[in-house]
């Protein structure tokens, strides 16, 4: 229903000062407003006038203005829309084209009164004569008399003067003191949505137009709809859509309005048949169509006229009970979670051997007078842990250095995963060796509370609480005192290589450990009291003596470990002087001693037999001169010295190590010294981060101070408790001179009893590099950290495949559910890596 109503304009009546009592007749001076002008004719009825209330306001603010279903607008009078007009007898009204207006309700007056819509309720006024000017009530359309038998004024209503003649505007009506006001104006409404409906002033009477495009849904589908003038829209019918041709599908698309014809597809896969001339090579199968995808069915799936292309078992036939699984190039990446020691190099394409730890650059400093462990970040250069280390019988704290019955934590060592060794001397008590987890993921849940609980600042928490401390093991006889502390180059079973600690004041037994629990493995009997030790690439651990006069070595990688040689020290050379402190190697493998009382330092080439030394006699004073020693990334020596006196002098002496000259010395000339603060006392330990940063720790005063090459400059920071070390606290000649690092990576086949076919891989490795594969199985993803090891391969002796399942036989374990390979790289000992591109492993499910 579209409405076109013709309204006259509201007639406001108004008194006017002077007018006689009685009025009658259209001839006197009216008060009525002229008539408006008709309003134009309605807008044709081409298309919806309302798509929003907003396009049906009226601009009268008493009406609700909406759309109806057809398009057209509907305003609802809301007579509560209106205001008060604080006259109590009138009623607030809203009228169609006027808006609100107050009507007079005489019932809402007391007997007798009367309702005025400018003052309220009122009594007839009281009058005496006819032409009592009292009963003037000031409009023109009523007759104003007095009812002497009453005495009071009567109003009596002549409509007639009102009435302008027009139909579509309403009826007029007389209504005392208010004039002539408009009532009853005529609807036209039909109630049928899709009429327009407009009064007829000329015929005084209602019309309605039927109107089909207020009926249009613009849906060419469904047919053209019509407008019935009295039941309203009525549907169409539909579009017959038929061009003729029995090899396409005809229909009509509601979507471009506008019948459509498609290429016949009986097997309804989206391509046209091929009796049609389309490109399905299979009209009865919709699995089968130029762009689906081939399956190992023997069937050619795709249309490409080739059967199973691509997608057979990696066994080569359709067995589904085939597994392959690829990681790296052409696979699923390297995880992160899976390295030690080694990164992903893009530019070599694969995974090489790193100086880097996966973990974060750690200092673990020995707080030797409190039987604790400190964990420092290098980066932020704080601490970040602290551990009670040794046996709870032997915590001295304020006890320093060589107290007794007393743990004395002091040699560190980091193996490949970053895991630390740390052994307690043990003075007049039992020795012990303990490893905390570099790594939060090796951490253990002993109290099963699903979190790890451990250390995170200077606190330690108390003995077999902390989850990061993973065991504590009594190693030699009570009271021996051990001074060494070390981890080899490992093998196929423990890749990131074997603790070593051995006996300096009763025996000079040398005891190899198992990672896994601290267990003694293996023991070598040494001709000379172990003081230091330092590992080397070719597998033999190198043993320094304090004052025996010589250097000697284990052969590590021989099963079992044997003594190798004892090799003096070049007393010639200095002067009949025969100690030495702290030991290192460089990346070429040799081997460098601090010299102690010796004011110097001396370095072995094991591949020479040469030795040479670095003269310092000019550089520092007293009778003591190296401490603790280590070699950067870059091949550069650096010697802690301490000078006993008065004060415990402190400093740093520097030197490359590509200076070393075959049966020679090298000039102080070239060696750098680096004094220290006068306040700093003792020291002992000198490590490097893997930012190039030199560590210095004291055992006489609290300090570690950071040394920047760079830059030269010295930072001090407090919070170690007298570090008595002299090994390789922060890892890093470890990672430089051993050259390994390792990847895993765990398998789940799915089935109980897998068999392992085939590992394959893909590799560069330069002369001097190798790869070991080593696998366990397990029925668990959780049994792996426990299953037995099993060397699988070591390339490039082994060319790929290599069956698995047939290696873990021989081994005497079982092909289980879940496989973990363990890959160790191991770099040449030039510092070359190889390049691990990929490795894949081939598995049937029966």
């Amino acid at each position: 229903m579209r409405r076109f109503v013709l309204l006259a304009a509201v007639i406001v009546v108004g008194g006017c000062e002077g007018s006689p009592v009685v009025r009658g007749g259209r001839d006197a001076a009216p008060d009525l407003a002229s008539p408006p002008p008709p309003p134009p004719p309605p807008p044709p009825p081409d298309a919806r006038v309302c798509n929003a209330a907003v396009d049906c306001d009226d601009s009268i603010p008493c009406t609700t203005d909406t759309c109806n279903a057809a398009g057209g607008c509907d305003h609802t009078p809301v007579d509560s829309m209106c205001p008060d007009d604080t006259v109590a007898c009138t009623v607030a009204q809203c009228q169609l084209g006027r808006g609100c207006e107050q009507v007079p309700d005489d019932t809402r007056c007391a007997a007798g009164q009367f309702c005025r819509g400018d003052t309220g309720c009122f009594e007839r006024p009281a009058c005496s004569a006819v032409n009592d000017p009292r009963c003037d009530d000031r409009q023109e359309c009523t007759e104003d008399r007095c009812n002497l038998a009453t005495g009071r004024c009567e109003y009596e209503p002549r409509d007639a003067m009102c009435t302008d003649g027009r139909f579509c505007n309403g009826e007029e009506v007389c209504t005392p003191f208010r004039g002539c006001l408009l009532q009853s104006v005529p609807s036209c409404d039909d109630g049928v949505a899709c009429t327009l409906d407009q009064c007829n002033e000329m015929g005084r009477r209602c019309e309605h137009f039927p109107e089909d495009r207020l009926c249009d849904n613009r849906s060419f589908c469904d047919g053209p709809e019509t407008c019935h003038p009295v039941m309203g829209c009525q549907a169409g019918m539909a579009p017959r859509c038929d061009d003729g041709n029995d090899c396409t599908v005809d229909r009509c698309d509601s979507a471009v309005n506008r019948c459509a014809s498609t290429p016949r597809d009986r097997d309804m896969d989206n391509h046209a048949d091929a009796l049609c001339g389309g490109d399905d090579c299979d009209d009865t199968n919709r699995d089968v169509h130029p762009r689906a995808t081939e399956v190992c069915n023997r069937r050619d799936d795709n249309c490409n006229m080739m059967v199973d292309e691509g997608v057979t078992s990696p066994c080569g036939d359709c067995d589904a009970t085939c597994r392959r699984a690829r990681v790296g190039s052409m696979g699923t990446a390297f995880r992160d979670t899976g390295r030690r020691g080694t990164e992903f190099n893009a530019m070599r394409g694969g995974l090489v051997v790193t100086e880097e730890t996966t973990v974060n650059d750690f200092l673990w400093v020995p707080n030797t007078a409190e039987s604790t462990l400190s964990r420092w970040d290098a980066a932020m250069a704080r601490e970040i842990g602290r551990y009670r280390v040794g046996l709870p019988a032997g915590e001295c704290n304020g006890r320093c250095c060589y107290e007794s019955p007393c743990n004395q934590p002091s040699r560190v060592a980091v193996d490949t995963n970053g895991d630390v060794y740390v052994a307690s001397r043990g003075f007049g008590m039992q020795g012990t060796v303990t490893k905390i987890a570099g790594d939060r993921r090796d951490c253990v849940d002993r109290n099963m509370n699903g979190m790890i609980d451990t250390s995170t600042n200077s606190t330690p928490m108390p003995y077999g609480a902390d989850e990061c401390v993973l065991w504590t093991a009594p190693v030699g006889p009570s009271g021996c005192v051990l001074r060494t502390m070390v981890v080899d180059s490992g093998d196929a079973m423990f890749p990131q290589g074997y603790p070593w600690s051995g006996c300096y004041s009763s025996g000079t037994n040398f005891y190899r450990l198992n990672p896994t629990d601290g267990r003694i493995v293996n023991t070598v009997a040494l001709p000379f009291s172990p003081y230091g030790a330092v590992g080397t690439a070719d597998g033999r651990v190198w043993i320094s003596t304090l004052d025996q006069g010589a250097l000697g070595y284990i052969n590590a990688a021989a099963s079992p470990p044997t003594f190798g040689a004892r090799i003096p020290y070049p007393t010639g050379m200095r002067s009949g002087c025969g100690n030495a402190y702290g030991i290192t190697a460089d990346r070429t493998g040799r081997i460098w001693l601090a010299g102690w009382t010796c004011r110097d330092a001396l370095g072995f080439d094991p591949r020479s037999g040469q030795w040479t030394r670095v003269d310092t006699t000019s550089l520092v004073t007293g009778g003591t001169s190296g401490r603790g020693i280590t070699v950067d990334s870059t091949g550069r020596v650096y010697m802690a010295h301490s000078t006993r006196g008065t004060d415990e002098g402190s400093g740093m002496l520097a030197w490359d190590s590509a200076m070393f000259i075959p049966g020679g010395t090298v000039s102080p000339f070239v060696v750098e010294r680096i004094a220290m603060p006068s306040s700093h006392s003792g020291a002992a330990g000198v490590g490097a981060d893997r930012s190039g940063n030199i560590w210095l720790a004291h055992w006489y005063t609290s300090q570690l101070v950071r040394y920047t090459p760079r830059t030269r400059a010295l930072t001090t920071f407090t919070g170690a408790n007298r570090v008595y070390t002299y090994s390789d606290f922060t890892g890093s000649v470890r990672r430089s001179v051993i050259g390994t690092g390792t990847y895993e990576e765990d398998f789940d086949l799915g089935c109980a009893t897998p068999e392992f076919r085939e590992l394959s891989w893909e590799a560069d490795l330069p002369t001097g590099t190798s790869l070991t594969f080593v696998a366990r199985s397990a029925d668990t993803a959780a049994g792996l950290a426990t299953a037995t090891s099993v060397p699988v391969a070591v390339a490039p002796r082994d060319s790929p495949p290599v069956n698995v399942s047939r290696a873990l036989m021989m081994a005497g374990q079982a092909s289980r559910q879940f496989l973990r390979v363990v890959v160790t790289l191991q770099a040449s000992d030039r510092g070359v890596t190889p390049v691990l591109r990929s490795f894949s492993l081939i598995a049937n499910c029966r």
